[in-house]
This record gives structure tokens, sequence and C-alpha cells, in this order.
């Protein structure tokens, strides 16, 4: 096992030159000048020039590569063009609240989508099945930036019920010391913090479920379908075993290898791509971050981000098959 993630470990640093240089080079064919955007509407071409020769934009763009990953083999990410703040500092501030909304996603999305796999297996043709997937077709087809904004205006807007966006309310008072806020909420046993801090939550981590939580279901299905014509189940059926038994001793930990998987990816993606959701909710995580630098035309910020994505993709992959050994004994990596 250790030769094994150590082998991965090895092969994740191509896979993040390669994505360092596609995305580098990708990102200046953006329409749009980053010295113009910061010298305003009515700058002139020499102070536009001067922004350009500070930031070093007028350099080659293989001189430009190769000085970003000087830095980046040191551990400096760089600095944001519009604010001169360290990434990697911005970084750490905003990744706890997209950690707090991709958990909750998570596991809202594994609590039903599960159940619902199992249950749609076990009757399968039935009306339950047939509702329980063209639900999962739903969550799968929607986008979400519509099921966003239906949701906000139905549950914030109509019933009033839940607060629109952000991850907190103006007037509760909370000490920020892990950066999670439920956590905090904990901690420092504030419970009316925690009651507004789950309200929040609520209507984005719904919204950014959906899809997973969808394909989790479509997927447990169809793994739990397929490990039921295996003869050790007919076997146990032949026993006078409940279907529930036979479901959950026999049936469900084999069926279980593709639905990690799919857990495993999935949450890379939520981690990574909540960005609609967070722009809909106003939540200050990386997602928002990202796509408002991607419209001012910070590349530091970026090409930082997408290397972090592509880690974050990577370890997700490493980690998903590394539990594989304890769910499944036969499966082995000398």
């Amino acid at each position: 096992m250790l030769k094994f993630i150590i082998g991965r470990l090895i092969e994740m640093v191509p896979v993040l030159i390669g994505i360092s240089i596609l995305v580098f080079f990708f990102i200046h064919l953006i329409p749009g000048d980053p010295a113009a955007i910061i010298a305003g509407d009515f700058a002139t071409p020499e102070s536009i020039a001067d922004i350009r020769s500070n930031l070093g934009l007028d350099e080659p763009l293989p001189v430009q590569y190769f000085r970003y990953m000087g830095r980046l083999l040191r551990g400096d990410m760089g600095r944001s063009i519009h604010t001169s703040n360290p990434i990697a500092q911005e970084l750490l501030q905003r990744l706890p609240a997209s950690i707090e909304l991709a958990v909750s996603a998570m596991l809202i999305a594994i609590l039903i989508g599960i159940p619902a796999g199992i249950v749609s297996a076990m009757r399968r043709s039935s009306i339950l099945d047939t509702l329980t997937m063209t639900g999962a077709l739903i969550g799968v087809s929607v986008p979400i930036y519509v099921l966003g904004l239906v949701a906000v205006w139905f549950f914030a807007v109509q019933l009033r019920i839940l607060p629109p966006g952000s991850r907190i309310g103006p007037d509760i008072e909370l000490q920020n010391i892990t950066g999670f806020f439920v956590l905090d909420s904990i901690l420092t046993r504030n419970w009316n913090a925690l009651v507004d801090v789950l309200k929040h939550l609520v209507i984005p981590a719904v919204v950014l479920c959906t899809v997973p939580m969808a394909i989790i279901a479509r997927i447990t299905r169809s793994s739990l379908l397929e490990v039921f014509s295996q003869d050790y189940v007919r076997t146990a059926r032949g026993k006078g075993l409940s279907e529930t038994r036979v479901v959950i001793r026999h049936a469900l930990k084999n069926g279980m290898l593709p639905v990690i998987t799919i857990i495993g990816l999935q949450f890379g993606v939520i981690l990574s791509g909540a960005v609609l959701t967070e722009t809909i909710f106003s939540w200050p995580g990386i997602g928002r971050w990202v796509y408002e630098a991607i419209q001012k035309r910070d590349y530091p910020i970026v090409q930082g981000m997408t290397l972090f994505i592509g880690f974050v993709f990577v370890m997700s992959s490493l980690i998903v098959d590394a539990f594989y050994t304890w769910l499944d004994p036969r499966v082995r990596y000398d």
C-alpha cells in the first residue's frame, strides 16, 4: 500500500505540471488586459504600459510561466494582481467556507442518494423505482442556477423561512476560531449563531447536493442490480434470508465499490466547482473567488486555484483507491 501511495504521489507531479501549462497559456487567450482593467477607463497608454511592466505582463509567456513555477516550487502561490494579497493567505481564509458547504451538500447527497438507490434496486420496475429514477434524472438535468434562483424565490421571498444568502446574519456575533461557522458555534456554545448558520446553510447545500445525490442514487441502483445477479446473493436468498438481510449483509458491501468512487470524485467536483452556487448565494468560498478573479483577469488566482483543484481531484482519487482495500479484501496494491 505504501509503495502504491508513493507511486501515485509521484504521478501527481507531471499531471499538475501539465495542468499548469495548459491553464497558464489558455488563460492568456481570454480577451481583456488586466493592466487596462486596473488602470481604469480613463488611463493613458503610458500608465497601462507602466502597470504591465510592473506586473511582468510585458515579458514573453514562457518567461512568465517559468518565473511563476519558480515561485510556486518555493511555496509561493503569488499575489493577486488587484489586491496584492498573498493567494495562499486568501485561500486559507476562503477554504473553510467551501469545505463547510461541500461537506454539508455531500452528507445530504449520501444520506438520501444511497437509501434511494437501495430501495429502487429492491423494488425494481415498481412505481417507486420509476419515481426515484425520474427524480434522479431531473436532479441531474436541472441547471444549478435555475434551481438556486427558484429556491431563493420560494423559501426566502415567498415563505420567508430561510435567508437568501451569505453564511451568517449581520446581527449575529460569532467568534471565528476555525473558520468553520458550524464548528465555531458549537465550540463557543453560541446556539443562536448555530441556528442562524444552519439556516443560511440549508438552501445552498440542498441546491448543491442535487447533482451528486442523483448520480449516487443511480450508481447505487445499477451496482446493486448487478450484485443481485451474483451466485452468492442467490444462495443467500435460497437459504431463506429476508431481502433486507440479503442486501445489508451480502450485497451492499460489494455494491458500494463504484459508489465510493463516485462519492470521492463528486466531493472533488463540489469542493472545486461550486462557482454558480457560491455566486448565487453570496457564499464567500473559493468558487465565488475564482469567478470574480476570472472577471478581473486576475491570472495568479486562477492559475493557483486551478492547480489546487487538480490537487484535490488527484488526492480524492488516491483516497478512494486506498479505501477500496477496506471494502474489498480482494483488492491489493502490490
